[in-house]
């Protein structure tokens, strides 16, 4: 499915939508089927609305025992754990110092 036009809540041919969803609605969207020659309308809302500060990504406080490490290319197994979310188990971990990447 492509995306045909989209169109926000102010421009003409969201009547119907704003006056379903309100200030809730985002955009209005036409999607394309080709398969099934058929046209779609979908509509972005905002489903929650939370106090946020610039700068900030996440409300969590970060853990003080958790370091980020590079793993250099060579390191193989390192990268295979880190991929399946293993870090935790106990893997050798070469001791050198690797140069930092500028």
């Amino acid at each position: 499915m492509r995306v045909g036009t989209v169109i926000k809540p102010d421009q003409p041919g969201t009547k119907k939508l704003h006056a379903k969803h309100g200030e809730r609605l985002v955009a209005v969207r036409y999607r394309c089927d080709e398969n099934q020659q058929a046209r779609h309308t979908t509509v972005e809302l905002v489903e929650n609305r939370a106090d946020w500060q610039p700068g900030t990504v996440s409300t969590t406080p970060p853990n003080p025992d958790t370091v980020a490490i590079r793993v250099d290319w060579s390191e193989t197994r390192l990268r295979a754990a880190k991929e399946r979310k293993l870090m935790d188990r106990a893997i050798p971990v070469a001791t050198q110092m690797l140069p930092a990447h500028n």
